[in-house]
């Protein structure tokens, strides 16, 4: 019976790690925008693209770490 419980209370775990490892990835990218493609004044075509929102920190960015 001791197995039972202790097999309920891993599981249990697991799961609460799983939800907040979900919740936890889905916060990090909760600033980041599509900016639109456009043209520029010399006729330059730029694609669109992802950013981050500005916030004073380098360690946020989408590109840090690369």
């Amino acid at each position: 019976m001791t197995t039972t419980i202790q097999t309920a209370i891993k599981r249990a775990v697991l799961i609460i790690t799983g939800m907040g490892t979900i919740l936890a990835s889905s916060a990090s990218w909760a600033y980041v925008y599509t900016v639109q493609g456009y043209t520029r004044s010399n006729g330059t075509y730029v694609q669109p693209y992802l950013r981050s929102s500005p916030d004073g920190s380098v360690y946020n960015n989408l590109g840090y770490g690369r």
